[in-house]
């Protein structure tokens, strides 16, 4: 792999890492909310489908 398609994976991961904790903390914070564990799931269930949909259209890869 070429010294720059190891830089873009790294960033990739390091934003796929970053999206993962964001998704973790707001979780979190729809629970202490009192929101139900399925409304949770479901309204993080959006946010992943959402970052499915842009690797899939290689908005990012």
């Amino acid at each position: 792999m070429s010294g720059d398609a190891e830089v873009f994976d790294d960033g990739v991961q390091a934003a796929r890492e970053a999206f993962n904790r964001s998704i973790d903390a707001l979780r979190k914070e729809l629970l202490d909310a009192g929101l139900s564990p399925n409304k949770v799931e479901e309204i993080i269930g959006k946010r992943a489908f959402s970052l499915q949909y842009i690797q899939e259209n290689q908005l990012i890869k």
